[in-house]
């Protein structure tokens, strides 16, 4: 069966493992759902994965079934990353799938089975659209169209000037912080790179997997795991690339709470809203604790007082695992998190890139280039950097892009709602569109 005769009876039925390992039972959600499909997409779909499908699916399944389909799919890829992904309701889940090696995007739709939602009633597969959002032909279309979202935006596209000056294409809002989820990554690489500038630490010193920094047990698949053991350039490569916050308090820890945040008194505006810069573990304390109470105790505390809960109040608070499973609306992102604008992003790009060009830096760049965010055109952008985080409510993606002809740029946008959760794949559009138009800038 060809992969267009799948496609014709892609609304199928499955069920998945949870993409959030869960010790305590076997809830799932839309979205453990779709990353699981996504998995085997790229894996293979075991030969009892019947198990995991409804009576319904089971009727309508052709020959070859959900493998055939999975199979078909990675056969025109090589396999899929999730660009972009959109809450559609409460059953419903969709995504972006870029191609890893070659072939074409796809738009998979994901929905969870109304009376038993550990059974997924339907997927469905079919062509997305090409990187860009619809309608945006020039900066002022794009510059139109982030104006008028209702949300808080944060956007900057920059001509970079060696590796030193950015000059402004097009600014939204963008000296304007706005929570930035994970993307605060690329402050902990900054003072790492500090560090290793100074001969403190070295890319090859070997870190060792803490279970007093792993927060959340049931961390999704492929973080870090306790006992191992990590090369550090690994370990800052995981951080960057996957968002694996487990290596990232690894990396927090190895080089302090206070050279982050020197780091960012250096290169940005908003340093004073990170102070104190939170691990990853902390804010999931904070956000996600059974007694609430402490997450607005810390966000109305001065920055002394927060410093005294993290070093005193927070040992024994566990974050409530069934709240970070069920975690689809923004908590406390005004208040709660690391911040910056969309201007303070791109120095930060700047700057890392810059120091990537010195021999004992070299590894900076393999860091930043382990992702790329979107599925851009290699001839035309032979050199991508990219650093990004979310969390429902949040959006922050950032490029460093170097064009065939040697031009650079640095693009930053940052997208916040306090009362709901973000449309992701219409703001993955919008910057696919900017990328679009730098390339004929």
């Amino acid at each position: 069966m060809g992969l267009k005769r799948s496609i014709q009876t892609a609304f199928v039925v499955v069920c998945c493992a949870l993409a959030l390992q869960a010790r305590a039972g076997d809830a799932a959600t839309p979205e453990a759902h779709l990353r699981w499909f996504v998995a085997q997409i790229n894996e293979g779909v075991a030969e009892d994965a019947h198990d995991r499908l409804t009576a319904q699916f089971l009727e309508r399944l052709d020959d070859g079934g959900l493998a055939q389909i999975a199979t078909d799919l990675r056969e025109t890829s090589g396999g899929f990353e999730i660009e972009a992904f959109r809450v559609e309701s409460d059953e419903l889940v969709s995504a972006v799938l870029a191609p890893r090696e070659f072939g074409s995007r796809w738009r998979l739709t994901v929905r969870a089975g109304a009376d038993d939602a550990s059974l997924i009633d339907a997927i469905g597969v079919a062509p997305a659209p090409e990187l860009g959002a619809p309608g945006v032909s020039t900066w002022e279309d794009l510059e139109e169209r982030l104006t008028v979202l209702e949300t808080d935006v944060s956007f900057g596209v920059y001509r970079v000037e060696n590796l030193s000056d950015i000059g402004p294409v097009l600014e939204v809002g963008a000296n304007d912080a706005r929570a930035i989820g994970s993307a605060a990554h690329i402050f902990r690489l900054g003072a790492l790179t500090d560090a290793v500038q100074t001969g403190e630490i070295d890319w090859l010193d070997r870190i060792q997997i803490r279970g007093d920094l792993i927060v959340v047990e049931e961390q999704r698949q492929g973080n870090s795991r306790e006992g191992e053991t990590w090369v550090l350039a690994d370990l800052a490569q995981r951080m960057i690339a996957t968002s694996d916050n487990v290596a990232a308090d690894h990396v927090s820890d190895l080089v302090g709470r206070g050279a982050i945040e020197a780091y960012m008194e250096r290169v940005t505006d908003h340093a004073a809203l990170n102070q104190p810069f939170l691990l990853a573990g902390e804010a999931f304390k904070l956000k996600l604790a059974t007694n609430q109470e402490i997450g607005f105790q810390y966000a109305n505390a001065d920055e002394q007082q927060r410093r005294a809960m993290l070093e005193r109040e927070l040992d024994g608070v566990k974050p409530n695992f069934q709240m970070l499973l069920n975690w689809r609306s923004p908590r406390m992102i005004e208040s709660i998190g690391w911040f910056a604008s969309a201007r303070d992003m791109s120095r930060a790009l700047v700057d890392l890139t810059s120091k990537a060009s010195s021999p004992e830096l070299r590894r900076v760049a393999n860091i930043l280039t382990s992702s790329s965010g979107l599925k851009l055109n290699s001839y035309r952008w032979p050199n991508a950097a990219y650093v990004g985080g979310a969390e429902p409510g949040v959006l922050s993606m950032n490029w460093m892009l170097i064009r065939r002809d040697g031009a650079m740029f640095a693009l930053s946008l940052n997208v916040n709602d306090a009362e709901a959760a973000l449309d992701h794949l219409t703001l993955t559009a919008l910057a696919g569109s900017a990328i679009n138009l730098l390339a004929s800038e």
